[in-house]
């Protein structure tokens, strides 16, 4: 069962008894939420001083976090007042939550906050992963890198010229699949393992010197050995609508992709997914749009249809794209992007790195490393699978870079798959999920808030008794879990 930040950083506020939820009662001012159950429960307004109000569907979001003053609440009709006034005013019935001693997201004049708490939490609970390593060839390789990071990128290039434009290419990135609109416009999806040692920008090579617009994806938790699970693409005639194709997933948890590009003068907008961002380039012939939406998928099958609009009638393209879970503990999740264009025409198109979480960029140690196996191919000739590891396979770590070396080289038909004890991916946004125990997720946060708590003050102890509880709790629940939830913790 997986749990929400959101809900996670809730949970774990309440069980440390720092903080509380409620519901507006009534539509407040810009510089007033009203809650009248508030009079049932603090009998005066310095009960309720200096906490951090947190209205977690605010519409703008400028408006999620304000500090309370000395004596916030009007015991007269439940008003809370804040120091800094809202853009928008809380509704009635709108959720909001209220955080004493640590802010619930980061805030520049906090140094911690429980949302650093849970994900402080989550990199102290491990399960187990399986990590592809890479397959045998013909001359005798022993050595397999691990991965530097835990982030899949994916770029999709648009460029004028269509069947005119012989080639975009990219040094280290894998061709997916391009479509042509006609001689108007190209698109070219491609994905790569990112590197910690990435450029802080890629470079995409046109044969001719035209208008190009790229966006680059950053995704955690893909499948190494095969990141793309589906792709499809599809030409559409002229129409202000563009379609991306159907596609038929064959993993479950999938992260859909829907690309859309337009050889045309205004912006494309969708309601069928999350769109994550979009870009424009003027060319002397047309202009060029592109936009990257994405939805998960949590069955396997039929994605189904995904369409854009654009401002007026033109050719375009979309594609369809599902990335490939990398165990059955995780799923896909989108990370970051970026964008670039060419201006008016160029021969290359250059864009930026996208920034990827920190826990996205975990890197396997000589500790976290289970065991070593080797798994044939399925298109391999008929005979059972190997699991040396379990029987023996002699294997060793190497730093700099981090390897593993075989006892003996696998054959072409043979995958190398590493069992590692890898942490639980960070969480940044409300919506984010994770699949570590609820409990197990929460005694860890907890623990981790009060541990900094403790520390912080000036006068040691201060949390002493309750950092005790949160570190005996947690302790309890690392030895309940096999160690497909928790490797280590304390």
């Amino acid at each position: 069962m997986t749990i929400s930040l959101a809900d996670l950083r809730l949970e774990a506020v309440r069980q440390a008894h720092q903080g509380a939820a409620g519901t507006a009662s009534a539509t407040g001012t810009t510089s007033t939420l009203r809650d009248t159950k508030l009079l049932d429960v603090y009998l005066d307004s310095s009960a309720l001083a200096h906490h951090w109000l947190y209205r977690r569907n605010a519409t703008a979001a400028g408006d999620l976090l304000r500090r309370l003053g000395a004596s916030p609440l009007d015991t007269s009709d439940g008003d809370l007042t804040p120091t800094r006034v809202w853009t928008n005013a809380p509704q009635s019935a709108e959720a909001y939550e209220l955080y004493s001693l640590l802010p619930p997201i980061d805030h520049p004049a906090a140094p911690y906050s429980w949302l650093r708490a849970i994900n402080d939490g989550l990199s102290r609970c491990y399960y187990l992963d399986h990590i592809a390593l890479g397959r045998g060839d013909d001359e005798g390789k022993r050595r397999f890198e691990l991965a530097a990071t835990e982030t899949t990128h994916i770029a999709i290039v648009a460029a004028a010229g269509g069947t005119n434009l012989a080639s975009i290419t990219s040094s280290g990135w894998t061709s997916r699949g391009r479509t042509n609109s006609g001689t108007t416009l190209a698109v070219e999806v491609f994905e790569r393992r990112a590197r910690r040692d990435d450029p802080a920008s890629w470079t995409f090579t046109l044969s001719s010197s035209v208008a190009a617009v790229g966006i680059i994806a950053a995704f955690g938790d893909v499948e190494i050995e095969t990141p793309v699970d589906v792709i499809q693409g599809q030409s559409n005639g002229a129409s202000a609508s563009i379609t991306a194709p159907a596609a038929s997933t064959t993993v479950n948890n999938t992260i859909v992709l829907r690309a859309f590009a337009a050889a045309l003068a205004s912006a494309l907008s969708t309601a069928d997914a999350t769109e994550r961002i979009d870009a424009i380039v003027a060319d002397n012939a047309s202009t060029l749009a592109l936009m990257l939406a994405t939805e998960d998928q949590a069955t396997a099958g039929g994605s189904g249809t995904a369409a854009a609009t654009q401002g007026s009638v033109g050719t375009s393209v979309g594609y369809t794209v599902a990335l490939a879970p990398r165990s059955s503990l995780t799923r896909p999740h989108f990370v970051d992007a970026a964008a670039g264009q060419n201006g008016t025409g160029a021969t290359t198109l250059v864009i930026r790195r996208p920034s990827s979480l920190a826990n996205d960029d975990w890197t396997v140690t000589r500790e976290s490393v289970i065991r070593v196996y080797t798994r044939r191919l399925p298109e391999a000739a008929a005979g059972r699978d190997r699991d040396e590891g379990a029987q023996g396979l002699w294997w060793d770590y190497e730093d700099d870079p981090p390897h593993i070396v075989l006892s003996r080289s696998p054959s072409q038909d043979e995958i190398v798959y590493a069992v590692v004890a890898r942490p639980y991916p960070a969480l940044s946004a409300d919506a984010d999920v994770t699949d570590c125990p609820t409990e197990l997720a929460v005694a860890a946060a907890t623990y981790c808030a009060f541990r900094h708590m403790n520390a912080a003050k000036p006068s040691l102890g201060d949390y002493k008794l309750e950092l005790g509880e949160a570190a005996n709790e947690f302790a309890r629940l690392l030895k309940k879990y096999p160690i497909e939830h928790a490797a280590k913790g304390l």
